[in-house]
């Protein structure tokens, strides 16, 4: 018994390559995608002390003297006041900060901490 073969019609080889664009397409995506490369950039009296770039590399502590006595700890990425000899230790309970435009500061210091981004992103909310 013979078969019959379906013939192939432009509009199927259409549909094929319409296919092949879309995977190509989305592979290119990938392969081009830019990652977000955050840094934390430390301050104090309004000069930059360091910048940190957060890709989880990183593991150390800064100790910055002033009025008071500042331990700050990065942990690959992510950042905080480990502790802290100012009195109301408000920077220590800020706890760790990972996500860009996040801040911790330690007034009475004059110290700030920050993360910042390559990439700009949404407000979610002002208050």
């Amino acid at each position: 018994m013979k078969r019959d073969r379906l013939p192939l019609r432009a509009g199927d080889f259409v549909v094929v390559a319409g296919i092949l664009l879309l995977i190509a397409g989305t592979g290119i995506l990938f392969l081009f995608h830019r990652t977000e490369q955050k840094r934390c950039v430390i301050l104090q009296n309004n000069q930059v002390i360091e910048e940190i770039p957060l890709d989880g590399s990183i593991h150390r502590e800064l100790i910055l003297d002033g009025e008071y006595r500042n331990r700050i700890e990065i942990d690959g990425t992510r950042i905080r006041f480990a502790s802290s000899t100012c009195p109301n230790q408000f920077c220590v309970h800020t706890g760790w900060i990972s996500e860009p435009y996040q801040s911790a500061v330690c007034l009475p210091n004059r110290v700030i901490v920050r993360i910042e981004s390559d990439r700009e992103t949404e407000i979610d909310a002002l208050t």
